[in-house]
C-alpha cells in the first residue's frame, strides 16, 4: 500500500525550509551506502497506529504524526525517498535482520538490550504510563497502586516494565500483576473499554493523546512515576555510515529550528532533545 503524509502547516513549512548546517547534505549523503542511493529509496519498518508518533488518518492511508513529518525533512536532505512498510511491532526487528526493511522508526525506545544488538539513533525524549477508565475506580495513583490488578501490555513494547513492577510487587508480599498480551494500543484499549483489564500500559505521548481524544473515557497516571528514557531510529550494526547520516540531519534540523517547530505543532516540546546521538552516545 502507498502511504500519503499529511503535514501539519508547520511541518511543510519546516521541511520546504530545511537546510543542513554544520556537515553539507553531501558530506551527509556521502555516508549513506551507495547501494541505497542507487534505490533512492529508504525502506522503514514501522507499526502504523501509534499516535502522535505515525497513525492514519481517516481516509486509512494518509500518514499523521511527527515521525512521518520529520521523516519527510530528513530524507528530503539525504537525497531520498520514504517507503514505509507497516508490520506488528513484534515481527520489526526481525524484518530488519532479515532485511526487509533498511531502518526501523517507530517510537522505539532506546535500551541496552537493543543497543547490544542494533544501532540506535536517538531523535527524541520518551516514556511511559498507563491509561484507566475515568473516575480511577481502582485508586490508581503511583506504579504501586498496579499490584493485583489486570494490566493490558503491547507485546515487546511496555511488556517487560509491567512485568518488572509484578515482581517488585511480590518481592514486597503483595500480589502479582495480572498480565494480558496485545499487538497493538488500539487492542489494549479495546480491553479496558470492555471491563477485561484494569489498566493498559502506553508510552506516555500515546496515553496523553488518547486522553485528550476521549476525556470522558480514560484518565491517565503521571509519567513522572515511570523511568523516562528515549526514543530512537533501529539500524543493522553494520550500518554505521548510515547511522551518522541519520544522526547528522536531525542534528542539523535541530540547529536550524525544523524539528522544533514539527514537535511544537504536535504538543511534544517537552519531549524534544537538542542533541542527536548514537547510543546516547554512551
Amino acid at each position: 500500500m502507498t502511504f500519503r503524509v499529511r503535514m501539519t502547516l508547520l511541518g511543510a513549512i519546516a521541511a520546504l525550509g530545511f537546510s543542513c548546517t554544520g556537515a553539507s547534505a553531501e558530506d551527509l549523503s556521502a555516508k549513506v551506502p551507495q547501494a541505497l542511493m542507487e534505490k533512492g529509496t529508504l525502506v522503514i519498518g514501522t507499526s502504523i497506529g501509534y499516535p502522535p508518533y505515525m497513525f492514519y488518518d481517516k481516509d486509512g492511508t494518509t500518514l499523521l504524526g511527527y515521525e512521518p513529518e520529520l521523516m519527510a525533512i530528513w530524507a528530503k536532505s539525504l537525497g531520498l525517498g520514504v517507503d514505509w512498510k507497516s508490520a506488528s511491532f513484534a515481527s520489526l526487528f526481525s524484518g530488519l535482520e532479515s532485511k526487509r526493511y533498511d531502518i526501523l522508526l517507530n517510537g522505539v525506545v532506546d535500551t541496552e538490550e537493543r543497543r547490544q544488538k542494533y544501532l540506535l539513533v536517538d531523535y527524541a525524549k520518551d516514556g511511559w504510563t498507563v491509561v484507566f477508565p475515568k473516575g480511577n475506580p481502582k485508586n490508581i495513583t503511583e506504579k504501586q497502586s498496579l499490584c493485583g490488578l489486570r494490566a493490558g501490555v503491547i507485546a515487546s513494547t511496555s511488556q517487560v516494565n509491567i512485568e518488572t513492577i509484578s515482581k517488585e510487587c511480590e518481592a514486597a508480599g503483595k500480589k502479582g500483576i495480572e498480565i494480558s498480551v496485545f499487538d497493538a494500543d488500539t487492542a489494549g484499549l479495546l480491553a479496558l473499554r470492555s471491563g477485561r483489564v484494569d489498566v493498559v500500559s502506553v508510552q506516555s505521548p500515546s496515553g496523553a493523546y488518547y486522553v485528550k481524544e476521549n476525556p470522558d473515557q480514560f484518565e491517565l497516571l503521571a509519567s513522572e512515576n515511570f523511568k523516562p528514557g528515549a526514543v530512537a531510529f533501529i539500524l543493522p550494526k553494520g550500518e554505521a555510515g548510515l547511522a551518522e547520516a541519520i544522526r547528522g540531519v536531525i542534528q542539523a534540523s535541530i540547529d536550524d529550528g525544523s524539528y522544533a517547530k514539527v514537535m511544537e505543532a504536535w504538543g511534544m516540546s517537552s519531549l524534544s532533545v537538542d542533541k542527536a546521538t548514537i547510543h546516547g552516545d554512551d
